[in-house]
């Protein structure tokens, strides 16, 4: 089944807090499903990183949420940028990014992440993705899809034939496995 192009749920990088004495229990871990795979990670990971320098800068994630046109702030950039550079150089290795998009990652978080990246998607904000929507944001990411391909995408999860992805739609073709 095609993809919908680069999720930016998969480069959320929110690590789980520290648990405090007082905490309540662990939140139930993800299903498998859900997880990304290597390979996954490693398209997601080549999208961020531009220069192809095998690491992922500041200013590469702030163009590629520009790119998604999300309303990231610098704040929330800087914050991306501090919890998955576990080493503090200033750069995401793929090792960093890969830790922080499986390590601790429970199913709220997925939930979480799946929401975030739909509205990336979802640019009038009316719950669903709608080829013109896809179309444009794919175009912003440098990819290359005709608007019929982009047609075709949508068509391919679909559920009740409004070309469009309802939030429901993507949360499946997001979780499902795909050979």
């Amino acid at each position: 089944m095609p993809s919908l192009g680069l999720s930016a749920g998969s480069f959320s990088l929110h690590r789980k807090a520290r648990a405090a004495k007082t905490s309540p229990p662990p939140p139930a871990p993800a299903p498998a499903a859900a997880l990304p795979s290597r390979r996954e990670l490693e398209e997601v990971f080549r999208k961020f990183d531009s220069n192809g320098d095998g690491k992922i800068s500041r200013s590469e994630v702030s163009s590629v949420m520009s790119a998604l046109e999300s309303r990231a702030t610098e704040e929330e950039i800087d914050r991306m940028m501090k919890e998955a550079d576990s080493n503090n150089d200033g750069f995401i290795t793929f090792e960093e990014f890969m830790a922080a998009n499986t390590n601790d990652v429970d199913a709220a978080r997925v939930m979480r992440d799946l929401e975030s990246a739909f509205k990336m998607y979802d640019l009038d904000n009316d719950g669903r993705i709608s080829v013109e929507e896809l179309y444009r944001v794919l175009k912003n990411l440098g990819e290359v899809s005709t608007f019929h391909e982009c047609q075709q995408m949508i068509r391919s999860v679909d559920s009740n034939n409004r070309d469009s992805v309802s939030f429901e739609d993507f949360k499946v073709m997001m979780t499902t496995r795909r050979p």
